[in-house]
Parts: C-alpha cells; sequence; structure tokens
C-alpha cells in the first residue's frame, strides 16, 4: 500500500540542567517546518514535588534519569514523533576558566542517557539522533556565539518556519530545543535527498 503522507514529526530535546522540549513538523513537499511546541521542564522542581523519595532510596541520579524519561515518554506519546533528535554534551574541560566543566559534562551525559532511554521506551525503532551544539549554532545563527538571545531571535526569523504557539514565556532551554530540532529538519531530513514518508504507519504500536 503506498503511502501518501508527506508530514515528518520530530520530538527535539535540550539536555540541560532543565530540560528544553520542542516538537516540530516538517512538510517534505513544500520544506515548510511547522513549531508545533516548546517548553522547559525543570528536572529539580519536579523531583522535589513529586519523587523526593526516590533521591532517599535510589540516590539524585537515578531519581533524574527516571524523571527525564517519564516524561519524556509522555511527552512522546502526545506528539507521536517519527523522530527523535537532542544535542550532545560538549566539553570544555582542559581549559583553566572552566573550572566545572568536567562535572558539567557529566551530568549533561546522564542527562543524554535518560532522554535516549526515554524515548527508546516510547518507540524501539525509531530513530533517536544526536547533534552537535556548533552543528546548531551554524544551521541556526550562522555563526559560533554563546548568546543565549540569538538563538531565539534566529528562530523566529526563519522564514521557512512557521512557529503556531505564543513564545512569550520561552525561555532559553525552549528556544534551544526548537534550535535543534530545526537544525535535525534542516541538516538530516531536507539535507538529503531520499523519498521519506511518515513511518507512523509502517511501524507497530509503542512499546511499552
Amino acid at each position: 500500500m503506498e503511502l501518501t503522507s508527506r508530514l515528518l514529526k520530530i520530538v527535539a530535546v535540550d539536555p540541560g540542567n532543565n530540560l528544553g522540549m520542542a516538537c516540530l513538523e516538517v512538510d517534505l513537499s513544500t520544506g515548510l517546518i511547522t513549531a508545533i511546541d516548546a517548553h522547559t521542564l525543570v528536572i529539580d522542581d519536579i523531583i522535589k514535588t513529586y519523587h523526593e523519595e526516590l533521591v532517599e532510596k535510589h540516590g539524585t541520579l537515578l531519581a533524574r534519569t527516571h524523571t527525564i524519561g517519564k516524561y519524556l515518554v509522555k511527552y512522546c506519546e502526545k506528539h507521536e514523533p517519527d523522530y527523535g533528535c537532542h544535542e550532545t554534551a560538549f566539553s570544555a574541560h582542559g581549559r583553566s576558566r572552566f573550572g566545572n566543566s568536567v562535572e558539567s559534562f557529566a551530568k549533561l551525559r546522564e542527562n543524554t542517557l535518560a532522554i535516549k532511554l526515554g524515548m527508546m521506551q516510547y518507540d524501539q525503532e525509531m530513530l533517536i539522533a544526536p547533534i552537535n551544539p556548533q552543528t546548531v549554532k551554524y544551521a541556526v545563527v550562522g555563526a559560533q556565539s554563546s548568546d543565549k538571545s540569538q538563538v531565539s531571535a534566529a528562530i523566529k526569523a526563519k522564514e521557512d518556519l512557521n512557529i503556531t504557539f505564543d513564545t512569550q514565556y520561552l525561555d532559553e532551554h525552549s528556544w534551544d530545543a526548537l534550535a535543534i530540532g530545526y537544525t535535525f529538519i534542516k541538516k538530516q531530513i531536507l539535507g538529503t535527498p531520499k523519498n521519506e514518508h511518515s513511518k507512523r504507519n509502517q511501524r507497530s504500536k509503542r512499546n511499552k
């Protein structure tokens, strides 16, 4: 049976201490990208409110891993993505001005693993793509920069991106997630000529 869908949906995650999450959809016929949702999950607040017993019994690492995976599964179940993507951890170790870089890098790696586990729990067959931070900056801003305000300004200015929700209260993590999803679509879906159709009708139901 020939598939007629020309839409692909992507869930993108920024693996910071606060988790930026975004859902975008691309029309393969027109190249138009639509931002459906973006928000930030404040992991520490959620653990403190709902999962303190996990910290007491199993420690902070497992509590964070459990929380990230749980909420990411819910997010994917809501939006039903064809692909998942996340930014990779950037290490600045070896540079004296980044005294805590090794610890930060380790936490990002832990968050990234939790993201992959959550997406895999949602659907074991779904591609989960890592996106390099420098690639995101160049694809969205056009240059390497640490100025977070440039990311939001550049995303708003994209003529091939339609944002369908109010962005007034988005923070830098949400904007980063949108930028990661946009970069994945531009580089790995639209950037490679291929006949891509939505996988939603090709795969069995989600692996619970």
